[in-house]
């Protein structure tokens, strides 16, 4: 296969650096298909961190044996700058050795922000139905997943047992979100598609809370006394069940993490989607924590809750993900989709996502060509 000359990717040079380079591609062989992007969505969570400079795996090498960061190990080859990040592809194939997956086939896949790739076999990849809008797309290999999987922890909690469904899981149970940047509004979005009898977000940008109004769900404005708030709106005769019976914690707030224990009904749970890159220091364990007997889980995609293993897969997930898409796609379009600008105006974009600007909530980069 000849190197093509009109595909270009989005390269984080250094902290704080994006650059547009050409794609350098290998030849195609046997069992592999390379594919064109369509469309590749900007993660403002992990992704950000590496913009920033602030992620530890930058650093840090990461001891996969021990599942340990270790100082005195080099960091991972992809983990060092220049590198190229992203995991939200839609994408058309342009060219296959592989008998299952013909030209002209869309899928999404999770490579980054290449201007074409190579899928090889193990990579993971989902085919798209036509019926789904490739923008879309960007969402089913893993951002989906992300918000879905917090849901499956949250139903893990309440059921203890192996779940056939996650329509129903949530049944009765009162949901606190914490943060609606995009995984927020879909982690709101999927707990109320699961039954939740009352899901509230909370955030401090009124304009990302009008945007989850749009979408359904209940809003509070962040502010020092929003635990006190929701324990009103979440009373019980029994003191043990006023409040919040799950939490998803989808920002890298500590502050945010302390008002969502401080939000919980007794031995009610947190079910974090957050990443704490600069620690969390405004979190004191000796309240409410303490005094509450509360749990606190970490539910990264990673890895399904080990008590669903061998029912629940990233795959079936990301299946579930899709019909969520297909029955919402206005709804997603017009309220959580912000920007679909070219590549070359990728260094803008990530330049407001890195100071916060609220108007950017999912911005998706397209190729130029």
């Amino acid at each position: 296969m000849s190197q093509p000359t009109n595909f270009h990717d989005v390269v984080f040079t250094c902290p704080g650096d994006v650059a547009i380079r050409p794609t350098k591609l290998d030849d195609l062989q046997d069992g592999e298909f390379l594919v064109r992007t369509l469309y590749t969505a900007i993660s403002a969570g992990t992704e950000l961190t590496l913009y920033n400079g602030t992620n530890p795996k930058t650093n840090e090498g990461w001891d996969i044996e021990r599942r340990l960061f270790r100082g005195d190990i080099e960091p991972d080859k992809d983990e060092i700058y220049p590198m190229i990040k992203g995991y939200m592809e839609s994408a058309e194939v342009i060219e296959s050795r592989n008998p299952d997956v013909p030209v002209g086939t869309i899928i999404a896949s999770s490579y980054g922000h290449f201007g074409a790739r190579i899928i090889r076999p193990g990579d993971y990849y989902v085919v798209l139905p036509p019926e789904l809008d490739p923008l879309l797309g960007t969402f089913v290999a893993h951002m989906g997943p992300i918000s879905m999987n917090g849901v499956l922890y949250a139903a893990d909690e309440v059921h203890h047992t192996l779940l056939t469904s996650l329509e129903g899981s949530l049944d009765g149970q009162r949901v606190l979100v914490m943060g609606a940047g995009i995984v927020g509004l879909l982690a709101g979005m999927f707990a109320k598609w699961a039954g939740a009898a009352d899901v509230v977000v909370i955030d401090g940008i009124e304009n990302r809370l009008a945007t989850a109004r749009a979408l359904g769900l209940a809003t509070h404005l962040a502010d020092s006394n929003m635990a006190v708030t929701l324990k009103n709106r979440w009373t019980d005769e029994n003191p043990m069940n006023t409040g919040a019976d799950l939490v998803l914690q989808c920002t890298g707030s500590d502050y945010l993490l302390h008002h969502s224990f401080a939000s919980l009904r007794e031995q009610g749970t947190v079910v974090d989607l957050g990443f704490y890159q600069q620690g969390a220091s405004n979190v004191l364990f000796g309240k409410e924590f303490h005094h509450n007997r509360l749990r606190h889980i970490c539910a990264q995609i990673g890895a399904i809750p080990r008590g669903q293993h061998g029912h629940w897969t990233k795959r079936r997930l990301s299946e579930a993900t899709i019909q969520f898409l297909i029955k919402n796609e206005q709804l997603i379009k017009e309220h959580v989709i912000t920007q679909v600008v070219p590549f070359s105006e990728a260094p803008d974009i990530f330049k407001r996502l890195s100071e916060r600007d609220p108007d950017v909530l999912q911005a998706i980069l397209q190729p130029d060509n």
